[in-house]
């Protein structure tokens, strides 16, 4: 199994962020539909609408992804 998605970034100090903030997120292609999914019907926590991204994807296949951001 690939755990390359679960990589961390370690901030100092306070590190705050609104749903809207977020351009783009790993995720495995593999569960992109679930996230989807999640991330429509989620009524506790935040809804992400941006792309998701698989780090093993080419980077034109990312290009791709990414080509409908504002």
């Amino acid at each position: 199994m690939d755990w390359q998605y679960e990589r961390e970034w370690r901030v100092v100090g306070e590190l705050s962020f609104e749903p809207h903030d977020v351009t783009f997120l790993f995720i495995p292609e593999a569960m992109h539909e679930a996230a989807r999914g999640f991330f429509t019907t989620n009524v506790t926590g935040p809804r992400f609408h941006c792309p998701l991204i698989d780090t093993g994807w080419s980077r034109d296949r990312v290009r791709e992804a990414l080509s409908d951001i504002d």
